[in-house]
Parts: C-alpha cells; sequence; structure tokens
C-alpha cells in the first residue's frame, strides 16, 4: 500500500450510495423515483441504446450519430437484478477498502505526531504541511 498522495490531499471517503433501493434509482438515465420496482441495465444507465463500436470516427460528436439497439438488454434499458446487486456489493467493497486505507493514513500521521515535541507540531501546523 502507497501512502503517496502526489500532492494532493487525502480527504475521509464519502459513501456516495447508502442502500441498494438508491444505488439502483440513481443508475437510471432520468433518476428513477424511489418505488418504481425495475432494474436498469448497466451498460447504458438504463438508455436502450449504446453507440455503434464500428462507428471509427475521432470526432466525439459523431459518436454520438450513430447508436444500436443495446445487445444485453435488447433496447429495453432493463436490466437483470443480479446485475445491479453484485454491482452494488462491489461498490461497497471497494467504498470499505477506501475507507481502511484511510484509517492507515490517519494512523501512520498520529504515530509521526507523536515522535514531535510541541515546538515542532506548532511550526508544522503554521506552514500548514
Amino acid at each position: 500500500m502507497s501512502y503517496d498522495t502526489g500532492g494532493w490531499r487525502r480527504t475521509k471517503p464519502k459513501r456516495r450510495h447508502r442502500s441498494l433501493e438508491e444505488f439502483r434509482c440513481r443508475h437510471f438515465v432520468d433518476g428513477s423515483p424511489p418505488g418504481h420496482k425495475q432494474w436498469p441495465c448497466l451498460r447504458r444507465l438504463g438508455r436502450a441504446f449504446i453507440p455503434d463500436p464500428r462507428n471509427t470516427s475521432p470526432l466525439p460528436e459523431d459518436s454520438c450519430c450513430d447508436q444500436i439497439v443495446c445487445p444485453e438488454c435488447h433496447g429495453t434499458g432493463i436490466g437483470p437484478k443480479s446485475a445491479i446487486v453484485e454491482a452494488y456489493w462491489k461498490y461497497v467493497a471497494e467504498f470499505q477498502a477506501e475507507e481502511r486505507e484511510y484509517a492507515q493514513l490517519v494512523k501512520a500521521r498520529q504515530e509521526a505526531i507523536d515522535i514531535l515535541n510541541p515546538i515542532q507540531v506548532q511550526a508544522i501546523k503554521e506552514l500548514g504541511i
């Protein structure tokens, strides 16, 4: 595990989806209301169409023109519940791993601060290091 932050300051991870229902609703393009019991196709967030892979144009505006029916949902925009449940638990596992890594960073920082004397700690606080 690397503690290199690449010059930016780490912040505590925030969980964007608190429940499977919230995760499902946010994965529909239209932001499906709670209680709407359909499961979106994850390939295009319930849009039913995908960009044509045969389109080789390098221009982004041309890629929007040629679309084909999604082969996974056959144009309905509705996918299997199992795919959403699996994606949700993968998201939860990634969030928990990020949370554990953040806790290790906080612990390492505290151990480093405990070694310093009060004058050194004050200097670091004033310099914003």
